[in-house]
């Protein structure tokens, strides 16, 4: 996904890429720059997942403000994952409108 020839490719075709925050907290920010230079301009999906409460809560607007607005990502939506004590408790989906806010 890193080689924008590839991904040009790969999008004129129809694929895309979904950031999954499992896969995109483990690379290194200039390897998620890369990906995004690849797929300039396009509607990238994010899912992530927090924990409860007011702290996770904050963690959560911090970490989607700089390892996904902060480097550029214009997500198409935003999946959230919420898990209690271990235990995944529900996904909200935030539709995300043409300024970035949720």
């Amino acid at each position: 996904m890193m080689n924008a020839v590839s991904s040009s490719m790969y999008r004129s075709k129809g694929g895309g890429a979904y950031l999954h925050g499992s896969g995109w907290h483990r690379l290194t920010v200039d390897q998620r720059k890369k990906i995004l230079e690849a797929f300039d301009g396009s509607l990238l999906p994010v899912e992530m997942g927090f924990g409860n409460g007011r702290a996770h809560h904050i963690a959560y607007g911090e970490k989607v403000k700089k390892e996904y607005l902060g480097l550029g990502v214009n997500p198409h939506f935003i999946a959230v994952n919420a898990y209690w004590k271990g235990v995944y408790v529900y996904c909200y989906r935030f539709p995300v409108e043409g300024d970035g806010s949720v």
